[in-house]
């Protein structure tokens, strides 16, 4: 199962999908990475939009032999895209790199 963490800089986590049970996509265009989140509770999005220019995302996919997990860190060099309609969160970076913390 993929998962989303919006995190603060400073580590503080905003938002975790997977204990939220908020459904969300990632999509590539052009260079850019957008994540739509659906069904944020209001507090999360408030906090989030007050960070906005401070966050870290982390992407979670399961590898191709179900026992792995590739991790990628997106974010922004500038300041991101950001929207908020109603429980919908999208916000649009231009950073997404693979990495790996399993010797941390």
């Amino acid at each position: 199962m993929e998962r989303l963490l919006v995190k603060h800089i400073v580590g503080r986590l905003l938002l975790d999908t997977a204990a939220s049970g908020c459904p969300f996509r990632l999509e590539e265009d052009a260079g850019r990475w957008t994540v739509t989140v659906s069904g944020v509770p209001e507090t999360a999005l408030r906090e989030i939009e007050r960070c906005r220019d401070e966050l870290n995302l982390f992407h979670f996919v399961p590898g191709p032999d179900g026992e792995t997990i590739r991790k990628y860190w997106l974010y922004d060099t500038g300041s991101p895209g950001w929207s908020a309609e109603g429980d919908c969160l999208k916000l649009t970076v231009d950073s997404r790199v693979p990495y790996s913390n399993d010797k941390v």
